[in-house]
């Protein structure tokens, strides 16, 4: 006989790449809720109108999940600009040379966002609650019950896709989660909380007219890195600052340090888009205040309630931890355990 019972509710925490994902490939097996914070989707993937990303922006070739659901949803990738000469700024001035040739990326026809944006599009059986922070999670008999302020939802399962640090230092758990949980959270470092980056648009590239990529590396201006970030008819440049330098009434500083770099047309961007990471509350913690010195390896299987409370994101893939690929593959990893694949 067919089985008329009603499918278990699924409570995902987070509307950024993993949470969006795991809904897609769960929809058709849970009730799903998701509950987000902010009043949008993305999470760390964040857009500009003209389609630059102030968030993670490049994809590579042996990213097979991101490069198959990008073609399962109709998307264009296009390869990362990298012909001409490169720029190094320190104290004895601008150098002009050819660098080694990078290992070939990839970026997405109007930004990473459209990624999340086709996701959310399929979400149909989906229901979300925006600004929505989640402060407290109860095991109760065989249920949880998620609390954000006044606000209560109840679940058979629950999914966290927030950075490991903000699970441990802003959610409440009843009963505790275990000291070695807590520990474990509290030591992985969240991805892009120690970054702030910035988009500059012009109306031509004229640094590739000049036989520039684009990239420099500066150890003088507000920018420590600089790559070419154009979309089909919007040029532009995007740079990430130095660790230890501010955002805040920092655009007469960009706007000299790439003058300085490619020349007099850079005076005159038509607008800078900025994003520090290091204070957003969604993403950075105190303990994320230190920058990293190199990439961490990440990797984490957290669970509690008997299997019922789960954490994913890119953190917490052993699969290329800290990329869009790492959420993916995060996402893929709880939907075959709850499905029993």
């Amino acid at each position: 006989m067919p089985n008329h019972s009603k499918p278990k509710c699924l409570i995902i925490i987070g509307a950024g790449l993993s949470g969006l994902y795991a809904a897609y490939l769960l929809q058709d097996h849970f009730e799903i809720v998701i509950l987000e914070a902010n009043d949008h989707i993305g999470g760390r993937i964040l857009g500009t109108p003209n389609g630059g990303d102030l968030g993670p922006t490049w994809v590579w070739s042996h990213h097979k999940a991101t490069l198959a659901l990008s073609q399962e949803l109709g998307l264009t990738l296009f390869a990362q600009y990298t012909k001409g000469d490169a720029l190094y700024d320190d104290p004895k001035g601008v150098q002009r040379f050819n660098p080694a040739p990078f290992a070939p990326s990839a970026r997405f026809a109007g930004g990473v966002s459209t990624l999340t944006d086709a996701l959310y599009n399929k979400l149909h059986r989906v229901k979300f609650h925006f600004n929505t922070p989640v402060d407290t999670i109860l095991d109760q008999d065989d249920e949880i019950i998620v609390q954000s302020g006044i606000n209560r939802y109840q679940g058979d399962k629950v999914i966290s896709t927030l950075p490991p640090r903000l699970i441990a230092q802003n959610i409440r758990f009843s009963p505790p989660l275990s000291s070695q949980i807590v520990s474990e959270l509290n030591q992985t470092p969240t991805w892009m909380a120690q970054s702030a980056k910035a988009l500059i648009s012009y109306e031509s590239a004229f640094w590739r007219e000049d036989g520039l990529s684009g990239f420099a590396i500066s150890h003088q201006g507000i920018l420590g890195e600089i790559h070419d970030a154009s979309q089909a008819d919007h040029p532009a440049l995007f740079g990430f600052f130095h660790a230890n330098r501010s955002v805040e009434d920092s655009k007469s500083a960009i706007i000299d340090q790439l003058t300085r770099l490619f020349g007099p047309y850079a005076a005159h961007p038509l607008c800078i888009d900025l994003k520090d990471w290091k204070i957003d509350p969604c993403c950075s913690t105190p303990l994320d205040q230190i920058p990293l010195r190199d990439h961490p390896d990440y990797g984490l299987d957290i669970s509690a309630f008997d299997g019922r409370f789960s954490c994913i994101g890119t953190e917490t893939s052993y699969i290329e931890g800290g990329y869009l690929e790492g959420a993916l593959q995060s996402a893929l990893k709880i939907s075959k355990q709850l499905l029993g694949i």
